[in-house]
Order: C-alpha cells, then structure tokens, then sequence
C-alpha cells in the first residue's frame, strides 16, 4: 500500500515555511518545494496539488531518480537530483524505515 502526497502534508509544510520565513528574503518569493515520493516515477501522487499551488503561486517539483519512466507532457514539473532547482521546502513521504 502507498503513501500518496497529502494535501494536508505539503500545505502543512508551505505554512511551516511561512511562519520560519518571517520578514526574510524566503518570504519574499514563491515557496519552492520538492517532494520525493517512495513511487519516485509516479507523478499522480503529486498531479491533484498543482491546481492548489498554482493558485497560491508555488512552485512544486517532483523528484525522479532519473526520465526514463516520465511521460513526455506530463504535467507534473520533475527534476532529477542533479537537475533539481533550488527549494526552500522538501517534502519526503511514503520513506519507511
């Protein structure tokens, strides 16, 4: 069984964020936030947040161990570990021991 991304779990972080970030330059920007997830190529685990993000002026990025299984179109923005854009959150779900 899976562990998708929850709404809860993302928006929960991005508030964390917020109220660290204070008056200082990460507030000053649209939260970017990369989420890893432990189905790394399945990208519908984050597809249901991007309306979300998108209205609060996020930047969301999926982590992918590599392309190889990303569909060209896909609509989720994914980024290999070396090509990953700078984040001020990391989002880790579905990680066990």
């Amino acid at each position: 069984m899976t562990n998708p991304v929850t709404r809860r779990a993302v928006l929960g972080g991005g508030l964390a964020l917020a109220a660290l970030g204070g008056g200082t330059a990460a507030a000053s920007h649209a939260p970017r936030v990369l989420i890893a997830t432990n189905e790394p190529w399945d990208t519908y685990h984050v597809k249901p947040l991007l309306t979300e993000a998108a209205r609060r002026g996020w930047r969301l990025t999926q982590l992918v161990p590599d392309l190889s299984r990303i569909t060209p179109g896909d609509l989720v923005p994914v980024a290999t570990p070396d090509t990953a854009p700078r984040a001020d959150l990391l989002v880790v779900t579905g990680a066990g021991d």
